[in-house]
């Protein structure tokens, strides 16, 4: 194999000489391994693959390192200058003393991994992910973390001051240390202000004359709101108002601040209106509904260049899916089913469409949306998408997948699983609300009430025989598949993968 691959190499040499690919590009694999000094300067890493390994004083410099893997990694005092690692994945990686100027980071996800003093400096972190991650000391400046999300992490000794914070979600974050934010793009990040008017002693703000304390940022927010308001800038304004529990007076803004993007063809920031929307608990979906049905009628009664349209249409689907089909940190279901109804089986489509909405109606909590697809890909396949709590999702699960186990038998156990989830998570969630209502006797046995009746709810589920599908229509379907995918790997850690998502044929 080795002399073959040798023979073709030599040939392609001959024929198509391209030096600076074949002699730059990285193709192994680095497993359980400790390198100290490597030089990947310029290197081709796209798609590279490292597991368990610590590289030392080494120079990633001008690589290319796109869609890489990197686990259980130590990254010592490595330069990354002028490199691009975009859509990598780094699972449980440290970074000590690194350092990476002019670096394309974009949506690159960080799960579980820590960044320790360490600079990163004009660099792009557009719509990268972090979660249950540590950043702690180092020098951050003039680099913008657009679109990204920071999720259940920690900050300490950090000063982010000269970064572009705007359009950054943070949830469930801890600031500790010497914190240093810039003053007002605050209001530009989402849960930001929240977080600020709740621990306004974690934090100080940077100045032309100095650092102010959050507690002084917090007392100037009436004047925050004059400011940006004159300025007619509208998320910021609106973002404060949510904070502050205004939520008509910030709906107002926000739906100014959406025909004006429109008006001016900048989808971009529509899309940006439409993400606060959707991360905001205090406004119902069926206000985010309304308000897409006014965007899409405000929009056709636009013209637009193709350029315009073209961006428009960039951004449109990520517009319908933020307010038609999401709900804040909730997760989502995925069921397809692929049948053998061909045109003139509509009965048995109807029949499957009404079973599914009854699941539904059945398994569904208050904050509930789904949706149903019937694709006429001769045959027919139907998609339900429906966002919830996990329970309601293993509910739904279970409740399906019993039914249709009489022509698929191996989708009887993952409902027996699936309730089991479900039931397990119900218990979680009621456990952590005791815990809040412990010196509350009434509303904890409030809450207990509800918890008997969900057991109640639940072994009614184990029967469904109000939920019956006729034989030709289940011997009809010949494949079923889910997934569940969260905003986050809190929603469904307590979750297997395996009950996550399957595939199963008849």
């Amino acid at each position: 194999m080795s002399e073959r691959y040798n023979n073709s190499m030599d040939i392609l040499s001959k024929i198509i000489p391209c030096k600076d690919y074949i002699d730059n590009k990285i193709s192994d694999v680095f497993y359980g391994t400790n390198e100290s000094g490597l030089d990947f300067s310029r290197k081709d890493m796209n798609r590279f693959k490292a597991y368990n390994s610590t590289f030392n004083d080494c120079k990633f410099n001008g690589a290319a390192c796109d869609a890489s893997v990197f686990q259980n990694i130590s990254f010592v005092s490595c330069d990354f200058s002028g490199a691009t690692f975009q859509d990598v994945r780094f699972t449980n990686c440290r970074f000590i003393d690194c350092y990476a100027k002019a670096v394309n980071f974009s949506r690159s996800r960080f799960i579980e991994s820590e960044i320790e003093n360490t600079t990163i400096i004009m660099s792009t972190l557009h719509q990268c992910y972090l979660e249950r991650c540590s950043i702690a000391g180092g020098d951050y400046h003039t680099a913008t973390l657009d679109g990204s999300k920071i999720i259940d992490s920690k900050i300490q000794n950090v000063d982010l001051s000269r970064l572009n914070l705007e359009f950054v979600l943070i949830s469930n974050i801890a600031i500790e240390g010497n914190v240093i934010l810039p003053p007002y793009q605050v209001a530009y990040i989402l849960n930001g202000v929240k977080y600020a008017m709740e621990n306004t002693n974690k934090y100080v703000l940077r100045t032309d004359n100095g650092v102010i304390s959050g507690e002084l940022f917090i007392d100037q927010l009436d004047l925050l709101l004059d400011f940006y308001k004159r300025r007619d800038e509208y998320f910021p304004t609106a973002n404060i108002l949510l904070a502050k529990g205004q939520a008509d007076n910030a709906l107002e803004l926000i739906e100014k601040g959406i025909r004006s993007s429109i008006d001016v063809k900048d989808f971009r920031m529509l899309k940006n209106y439409c993400w606060m929307l959707k991360e905001a608990s205090s406004v119902s979906i069926d206000i985010k509904h309304d308000i897409y049905k006014t965007i899409s009628s405000y929009i056709n009664s636009i013209t637009m260049t193709q350029s315009e349209y073209y961006s428009y249409t960039l951004y449109m689907g990520e517009i319908r899916e933020l307010l038609m089909n999401s709900l804040p940190g909730q997760p989502r279901l995925e069921i397809v089913i692929c049948t053998d109804f061909m045109q003139n089986d509509l009965d048995k489509v109807y029949e499957l469409f009404n079973f599914i909405t009854d699941v539904m109606s059945e398994t569904k909590s208050n904050n509930h949306v789904d949706f149903i697809e019937i694709r006429h890909n001769s045959p027919y396949e139907i998609i339900l998408s429906c966002i919830d709590g996990v329970p309601e999702l293993m509910y739904a699960v279970a409740t399906i997948y019993l039914i249709v186990s009489k022509v698929i038998p191996k989708l009887l156990d993952v409902s027996k699983q699936s309730l089991e989830i479900a039931q397990q998570a119900q218990e979680l969630h009621y456990n952590r609300i005791f815990k809040q209502h412990e010196m509350d006797s009434w509303k904890l046995e409030t809450e207990r009430k509800k918890l008997e009746n969900e057991k109640i709810r639940l072994e009614n589920l184990k029967l469904t025989k109000e939920l019956r599908l006729s034989e030709p229509t289940i011997i009809g379907i010949n494949e079923i598949r889910h997934t569940i995918s969260a905003s986050s790997i809190s929603d469904t850690g307590n979750v297997p993968t395996s009950a996550l998502m399957g595939d199963y044929r008849r």
